[in-house]
């Protein structure tokens, strides 16, 4: 993880990276293994289970889709990547491939992902890490195996979204907020601090990123008023929230 200092934002427009390139790769590597370990020698009951976090897919689904992004990547498909259009072609076209097949192309190919990570534009490594983070954790609440929350993978994903508030906190005016998370704060908007919010890393991560309701999330530990911030959650959001509150 980085250190406070690192974890700290810049006061001037946007914020200084909070990860490296290469700590991202790691931490892509270290999930990889974690899931494909948590889901080996399952079986159908396992791959049919839905997720309470993405009703609309099944275990099998979600294994499909980072198999299938890793796919994409490898390959050179990235037309509308990161999309729902791109991902749901991925699910549609290993619909037909068992679990542990699915598992074992994953394991076979992800290294390919590791090693390029710290070449990804911008920050399209981060935006990946926070996918798949995601995705690990609702694979988890599906099947009832909680785990990886105090991984690498979360703090660095987080980054993304820190990083993707700060930029709506200043296209839209909103006040400044400053976030307190096990050590790490980060400093969103312009100064003075307006607002305040105190939440462990995996609560935010899973807030921020879609995974909680409006209300769970006005229920954080906030100083101050909320509700700027729910703007960021649009009905055609891609970390649009649950209408009723996931409790993990």
């Amino acid at each position: 993880m980085p250190d406070d200092a690192d974890a700290t934002a810049a006061s001037s427009p946007g914020l200084e990276p909070l990860d490296d390139s290469n700590e991202l790769g790691t931490a892509y590597r270290e999930l990889r293994l974690r899931v494909i370990d948590l889901l080996r020698d399952t079986g159908p009951e396992v791959a049919a289970t839905r997720s309470r976090a993405c009703p609309e897919w099944t275990v099998h689904d979600l294994v499909a889709h980072l198999t299938g992004e890793c796919q994409d990547i490898l390959d050179g498909n990235l037309d509308g990547v990161g999309t729902d259009p791109w991902t749901a072609a991925q699910v549609t076209r290993l619909a037909d491939q068992g679990l542990q097949a699915l598992l074992d192309d994953w394991a076979e190919r992800g290294p390919g992902i590791d090693s390029i990570m710290p070449f990804f534009p911008g920050d399209a490594a981060a935006q990946l890490l926070f996918d798949v983070t995601t995705h690990e954790q609702d694979i988890r609440g599906a099947i009832d195996q909680p785990g990886g929350r105090d991984a690498s993978s979360v703090v660095l994903g987080l980054g993304f979204l820190v990083r993707s508030l700060d930029a709506a906190i200043r296209a839209n005016g909103w006040p400044s907020l400053e976030i307190n998370a096990e050590g790490h704060q980060w400093v969103l908007g312009e100064p003075p601090v307006v607002n305040r919010l105190e939440a462990d890393l995996f609560t935010l991560m899973r807030s921020f990123g879609g995974r909680r309701s409006l209300d769970q999330i006005r229920a954080l530990d906030w100083t101050g008023d909320p509700d700027p911030y729910l703007g960021l959650f649009t009905s055609d959001s891609p970390v649009s929230p649950p209408e009723r509150a996931l409790v993990e």
